[in-house]
């Protein structure tokens, strides 16, 4: 899991203010690998739909359905906050210690913070955010609550929900792979501008894995010229379209003539 253009962890900031990172000792070139993670310790959404809350996914599909927008998100949650109840017990356990307990979000800030900010959309991004959370938290709980064989009460507080919710969505990774969004250790403590990250998803049995970035960016040209093809098509049919429009109107009358079936052979519509 190293790699000799980049250090861990080392500690960014100042003070208080101080967090980890990997640092880069060197430029990194497009595709070089520079961490691998074995697939035991990744948390993902396969894992943790086939884990011991299976039953409890499948008895509610209104909630866990891969159908629905968040329903990943959810089983995700669950299965984090299942683990962290764990403690030592967990064969997280290691993970779960690196992240970090005062993580932060936009949503997270004070009213007073965001109007420094003096940006409304991201204001009203960070409103967005909250209720959307608050959403999650109370359909979450209304499910986890009914199963205290599964949960104690202390490990489903608001709280740590909240601290769960902000973790996936700072530091989780989707991927192309459907029901694959994953926590990955080490990974997640890279510091990167805001620029594109590629990784890759590798399956040791069938070798199988995810398209490489060229192949995404060839796949998203491919993408663009279709919906341009598209574009073009539905151009074409409307300036056929107007000029059939055209031939029927009747410039002294400013009528439009529409073919009928009445005794006059055509009816006529004024404009």
């Amino acid at each position: 899991m190293t790699h000799h253009k980049v250090q861990y962890p080392v500690l960014f900031g100042q003070g208080d203010n101080q967090y980890p990172g990997m640092l880069a000792l060197d430029d990194i070139a497009k595709n070089e690998t520079i961490i691998k993670v074995p697939s035991r310790e990744i948390i993902n959404t396969k894992k943790a739909f086939y884990s011991e809350l299976e039953e409890m996914f499948f008895e509610h599909p209104e909630l866990f359905s891969k159908t629905l927008n968040d329903g990943e998100d959810m089983i995700l949650h669950s299965f984090i906050l299942h683990e962290i109840q764990k403690g030592k017990d967990s064969i997280y356990h290691q993970m779960i210690k690196m992240w970090p307990k005062d993580t932060d979000i936009v949503m997270n800030w004070e009213e007073e913070d965001l109007d420094y900010l003096q940006d409304p959309t991201l204001k009203y991004e960070a409103e967005r955010q909250y209720n959307e959370m608050m959403d999650s938290w109370n359909r979450l709980y209304a499910v986890l609550s009914k199963y205290p064989k599964l949960f104690k009460p202390e490990s489903i507080s608001f709280y740590r929900f909240k601290w769960v919710f902000i973790l996936t969505t700072n530091r989780c990774f989707s991927s192309n792979w459907p029901g694959v969004c994953q926590m990955v250790p080490w990974a997640d403590q890279i510091n990167h501008e805001n620029v594109n990250v590629n990784y890759d998803c590798l399956d040791a049995k069938t070798g199988e894995r995810l398209m490489t970035w060229d192949e995404k960016l060839e796949v998203q040209r491919q993408e663009e010229l279709k919906k341009e093809d598209s574009k073009g098509r539905f151009l074409t049919d409307l300036k056929n379209d107007l000029q059939e429009l055209s031939n029927k109107f009747d410039k002294t009358t400013g009528q439009i003539i529409q073919v009928g079936s009445g005794p006059n052979e055509h009816n006529t519509i004024r404009i």
